[in-house]
């Protein structure tokens, strides 16, 4: 049995990462992020803390890539990030 704690913001992902998401990223993952973390729609996310990963569902798991490599690719994160993405 997995055991996942935390539910971070945006801004607090930021600082885990080390990088400061562009506007038009940041309003993308903060309309898709939820509180809850049990994912139960296909568009929704949650960024645990432990372990420090995102888990998905599938419809944006592709951006949410996209978005966090375009971030990692300019300077590597500060910590592993996982995604997971949610069978729905």
């Amino acid at each position: 049995m997995n055991i996942y704690l935390g539910n971070l913001t945006i801004r607090q992902l930021e600082d885990r990462c080390g990088c400061k998401f562009e506007e038009e990223d940041y309003k993308w993952l903060k309309e898709h992020r939820q509180d809850n973390a049990e994912i139960k729609t296909k568009d929704k996310l949650h960024i645990f803390d432990i372990p420090f990963m995102i888990q998905t569902g599938e419809d944006i798991s592709k951006e949410l890539i996209n978005i966090l490599s375009k971030y990692n690719n300019k300077k590597p994160f500060k910590e592993c990030l996982q995604v997971g993405i949610v069978d729905i």
